[in-house]
C-alpha cells in the first residue's frame, strides 16, 4: 500500500510541474480580440468622482513611465467618472506570465492627493489585477 501511495504522490508532483510549464506556454492559446484595461475609481467622501488635473503611473522597480496617453475627449470622460486607467492590454505581451508593481499618483494642482500601489500582470492574453484596491475614497 505504501508503494502505491508513494507512486501516487510522485505522479501528483510531476503533474503539477507539467501544468505550470503548460501555463507559461502561450503558443497554442487562442485569445479574444477584446481590449482589457484596469482602472482605479477615485471618489470623495460624499461619493462624487474625483477630477484630477493629471495622473502618473510608474513601474516601481524600474521607474518606467506607464501612463496611458489619452486624447482630450477621453480625458474629459475620465475626469467626469473618476475612473483612471492604470494598466491595459498594451502591456500584455511585455508582462505575459509576469507581475509588476505599479504606482498610481493623482494630482490636483501641484498637490499629490492619491498615492496608490498595485500589483498587476498578464496571462497569455490579457492584463489582470493581482493585488490592490480599485475603488478608493479620498479624504479631500
Amino acid at each position: 500500500m505504501k508503494i502505491y501511495l508513494t507512486l501516487f504522490l510522485a505522479w501528483m508532483i510531476a503533474t503539477c510541474n507539467n501544468n505550470q510549464e503548460e501555463k507559461n506556454d502561450c503558443s497554442e492559446v487562442v485569445c479574444t480580440m477584446e481590449f482589457r484595461s484596469i482602472s482605479v475609481s477615485l471618489k470623495d467622501k460624499s461619493g462624487m468622482p474625483v477630477s484630477l488635473d493629471r495622473f502618473k503611473v510608474t513601474a516601481t522597480e524600474t521607474g518606467k513611465d506607464m501612463t496611458r496617453d489619452v486624447n482630450d475627449l477621453n480625458w474629459e470622460l475620465i475626469r467626469q467618472t473618476g475612473n483612471y486607467p492604470i494598466f491595459g492590454d498594451e502591456f500584455s505581451k511585455e508582462y505575459q506570465n509576469k507581475e509588476v508593481e505599479i504606482l498610481f499618483e493623482g494630482f490636483i494642482g501641484n498637490d499629490r492627493i492619491a498615492n496608490l500601489t498595485f500589483l498587476v500582470g498578464a496571462d497569455c492574453c490579457h492584463v489582470q489585477l493581482i493585488d490592490g484596491q480599485l475603488e478608493v475614497v479620498l479624504d479631500i
